[in-house]
C-alpha cells in the first residue's frame, strides 16, 4: 500500500513541476513578443524619424504579433524622449515604457 502512495506522490509531483514549466514558458513567450515588439516599433521609428519636422507627435505601427504607438518629444538638439506603448491581442492593457534615445543632425 505504501508502494502505491509513494508512486502517486512522485506522479503528483512530476504534474506539478510540468504545470508551473508550462506556466513559465507561456510567460516567457509573452515577455519575447512584447520586447520584440519594443524592438520593431523603435527600429521602425528610428528609421524615419529624419524626415519629422514636428517637435512632439506620435506614430502608430502595426505588425503581425500587435500594435505599437510611439509617442515622442524633443528635449534638446540631440535627445528625443519616446513613450513606447505595446498592445497585444492577449494583453488587456499595453505595456508602457520610456527611452531617451540620442539623434543626429541630417
Amino acid at each position: 500500500m505504501s508502494f502505491v502512495i509513494i508512486i502517486l506522490l512522485g506522479l503528483l509531483s512530476s504534474l506539478t513541476i510540468y504545470q508551473n514549466h508550462l506556466h513559465s514558458t507561456l510567460y516567457l513567450e509573452r515577455r519575447l513578443q512584447v520586447e520584440s515588439l519594443f524592438q520593431l516599433g523603435l527600429t521602425t521609428f528610428k528609421d524615419e524619424y529624419q524626415g519629422l519636422n514636428e517637435d512632439a507627435g506620435s506614430r502608430f505601427y502595426v505588425f503581425p504579433d500587435g500594435s505599437v504607438t510611439i509617442k515622442y518629444e524633443n528635449l534638446s538638439d540631440n535627445k528625443m524622449k519616446l513613450t513606447i506603448l505595446v498592445k497585444t491581442p492577449e494583453s488587456s492593457s499595453p505595456y508602457r515604457t520610456q527611452k531617451i534615445i540620442p539623434i543626429s543632425s541630417p
